[in-house]
């Protein structure tokens, strides 16, 4: 794992058997999903941007849910290019917006 200043990466090397080649597998993506909140969340900054593909998103945002990764993927949609907006207040997170593509018309 790396941070920088005002910037975070998160990285999962390495794959299960049990993964589709090439890619990771839920366990992985779960794991890498709730490292990726812990940074933020240790950031100290007022904002972070995260940026990254569906599954992702959709597994991060699950964890925050309480749903398991199989089915955060199945029940949470975010379209390509869609934002969304989380925040975090006195210890909860408030979602004020998901999925919204209103930007593009």
């Amino acid at each position: 794992m790396q941070k920088k200043r005002g910037n975070c990466r998160v990285s999962c090397g390495g794959s299960r058997k049990y993964s589709s080649a090439p890619g990771e597998n839920l366990i992985d993506l779960a794991t890498r999903a709730n490292e990726a909140l812990k940074l933020i969340e240790s950031g100290g900054g007022d904002r972070c941007v995260l940026v990254s593909h569906g599954w992702f998103l959709k597994v991060f945002l699950g964890n925050q849910l309480g749903l398991r990764p199989s089915l955060a993927i199945k029940q949470l949609k975010f379209s390509n290019a869609a934002m969304s907006e989380i925040s975090l207040q006195e210890g909860r997170y408030l979602i004020e917006y998901l999925n919204n593509r209103d930007y593009l018309k």
